[in-house]
């Protein structure tokens, strides 16, 4: 018996299953959430790390795309008080920032991070000192 189930292209990007956002969420300043974070007590934000183990290995993609996904929902819903924000320069933007930004990370692996510095000195044509 033949098989008669859809198979998804493994070429179509897992957002195309989705509408388009209809807004563009606005970038928030890494040091301005470094200041939000660092003082003790305030439960104003939540910082929400969208990353999955997939082939989209960029901080361009998929958390302005779930930002503006859930602005949408917010205004949809009349909220007032509440805003979705894009991280400026992404999770690797946050890392590269330094030592007072990745404190403040759950679980920070230097080994793990240190793929991605390697991997920019490639790409822009050049190897960084001390990159393999």
């Amino acid at each position: 018996m033949a098989d008669t189930t859809t198979k998804p292209d493994s070429e179509t990007p897992w957002h195309a299953a989705f509408p388009k956002p209809t807004i563009t969420a606005p970038l928030m300043p890494r040091n301005r959430v470094l200041q939000i974070l660092s003082l003790r007590g305030v439960g104003a934000m939540v910082l929400i790390d969208v990353r999955r183990t997939d082939y989209e290995g960029s901080s361009s993609g998929r958390g302005p795309r779930c930002a503006a996904w859930f602005s949408e929902y917010i205004s949809s819903v009349g909220d007032e008080n509440m805003q979705a924000m894009t991280l400026e320069g992404g999770i690797k933007g946050w890392v590269k920032a330094g030592p007072q930004y990745v404190r403040l990370m759950d679980g920070y692996r230097a080994e793990y991070w240190g793929q991605f510095e390697r991997e920019e000195g490639v790409k822009g044509g050049e190897v960084k000192k001390g990159a393999a």
